[in-house]
């Protein structure tokens, strides 16, 4: 190209020339020109300041907790052999301690556990073992819990209550992946981590019973409250246990039919006649009221029987009031709701009933507005009005359910909905409440199981 005699060549040098030479060129900045904000920085001040509108807090509170949450998180655990895993599991009140008299003979003493390595299992178990020289009976250190620990070891057990306690994301713990990771059979496994769900869906009941949402910090004296679907199933007209609610629908909707059909009656058009459809679909909704900075409370709200294709149903006033959500906040808490026409009745129904203060402000969702200032707002109520807490928490648990858990139950069942939903819910619901209030999940559940 350098030393080519054609013309074209030429002008291909002299076009290079002056690119390198545009290039080399730096671009003047005019000395008067006033400096632009980046985007970046304007938009992260702008969604930190919103950020404490909304929730009140402050940076410094958010450092605070993950510093607490990270010191309780997994402390004083991961010895290797079969005595540091039975410390770590005694320790935190998994397994129990032996009585001081052995149980088979009422007179020797259990001494410290000992390996024992049987000829026909490869494994190596922990045993007590009397003292006494007529009895000499080995006793599995597993054998003095309530849980399903059949034929596994500490360090497996102890790998998957790790698993169940510590389990990475917002998906429920898998029993599978714990089987797997802890060279433990599936069914035992599956045991295992059903009897500490119900552990925690019990203990969810319990807290719901003398909860009181709300508190003296800012982000607690907010709370939200919205329903949500978890689950669809379709049924029968000639459903058995459903038959009433969905005859009642049907009644119903024949009324706006012929009432639909007298208004259009010399219009020129055509009245036709109501036909029920043959499958009707079962909503399984939860409403619950969160604080911004804290807490959840859930309650199960009765399934509702829509036609097919049609949206979730709202909640109602009368099915909230007799589940008794607002009992669980405080008096003077503030509320927050969408457009739902039924937390505007169920407040004034509950500050007149109860001498209460509860402050509601809704945002209207169908009309596009999520959040919005609050005017003439009292002293410790949030600046910004919305839902997004509880929307988040909502996208949490419907992560946290599996989507494996259908809505219909196993063949057998009195109640055609699947009981191991309000499971997962309540477990989910006791999980939040432990991290939001900086608890290790481990050190918690191991107290539970050892009251048990």
């Amino acid at each position: 190209m350098q030393t080519c005699p054609l013309p074209g060549a030429k002008k291909i040098r002299a076009l290079s020339a002056q690119l390198l030479q545009a290039k080399a060129q730096r671009k003047k900045v005019r000395a008067n020109q006033p400096k632009v904000r980046r985007g970046g920085k304007a938009f992260k001040k702008l969604a930190a300041k919103r950020s404490s509108m909304y929730t009140g807090k402050r940076p410094k509170d958010n450092l605070k907790m993950k510093r607490r949450a990270r010191e309780n998180k997994t402390q004083g655990r991961g010895g290797q052999g079969q005595e540091e895993a039975l410390k770590d599991l005694l320790d935190a009140g998994y397994l129990t301690k032996p009585p001081l008299r052995c149980p088979a003979c009422r007179r020797g003493a259990l001494g410290a556990a000992t390996t024992f390595q049987h000829p026909d299992i490869e494994k190596t178990h922990l045993y007590y073992r009397c003292n006494e020289d007529k009895c000499q009976r080995r006793f599995n250190v597993t054998s003095f819990t309530k849980l399903p620990l059949a034929g596994l070891v500490c360090t497996q057990i102890r790998g998957a209550i790790e698993q169940y306690t510590d389990a990475a994301g917002s998906s429920a713990p898998s029993a599978a992946q714990a089987a797997k990771t802890s060279y433990a059979g599936l069914k035992t496994m599956a045991k295992l981590f059903a009897h500490l769900r119900a552990k925690e869906a019990s203990l969810a009941h319990e807290e719901n019973k003398v909860m009181k949402l709300g508190g003296k910090v800012q982000g607690l004296k907010n709370i939200e409250g919205d329903g949500t679907l978890v689950r669809k199933m379709r049924v029968s007209l000639k459903n058995e246990f459903f038959g009433p609610k969905i005859q009642k629908t049907v009644e119903a909707m024949k009324r706006l039919h012929m009432k639909k059909s007298i208004k259009t009656k010399g219009k020129n058009m055509k009245s036709t006649r109501f036909v029920a459809p043959k499958h009707w679909c079962i909503h399984i909704r939860y409403a619950a009221l969160c604080e911004r900075a804290g807490r959840i409370s859930v309650i199960n709200l009765p399934e509702k029987v829509v036609a097919p294709a049609t949206p979730p149903p709202p909640e109602a006033f009368e099915e909230m009031k007799t589940a008794g959500l607002l009992n669980r906040i405080d008096k003077k808490a503030f509320l927050f709701c969408d457009g739902a026409h039924a937390w505007k009745l169920l407040v004034n129904d509950h500050n007149k009933t109860h001498g209460a203060r509860v402050r509601l402000t809704n945002v209207s969702h169908y009309k596009g507005e999520y959040t919005k200032t609050v005017l003439n707002r009292a002293r410790g109520q949030a600046a910004l009005a919305g839902t997004q807490s509880i929307d988040s928490r909502w996208r949490w648990l419907k992560k946290y359910v599996p989507h494996s858990v259908k809505a219909r139950a196993p063949k057998g069942c009195p109640n055609p909905v699947n009981p191991l939903l309000d499971e997962y819910v309540y477990s989910w619901q006791w999980r939040t409440n432990c991290k939001a209030a900086g608890k290790s999940l481990w050190l918690q559940l191991g107290e539970e199981v050892f009251k048990a």
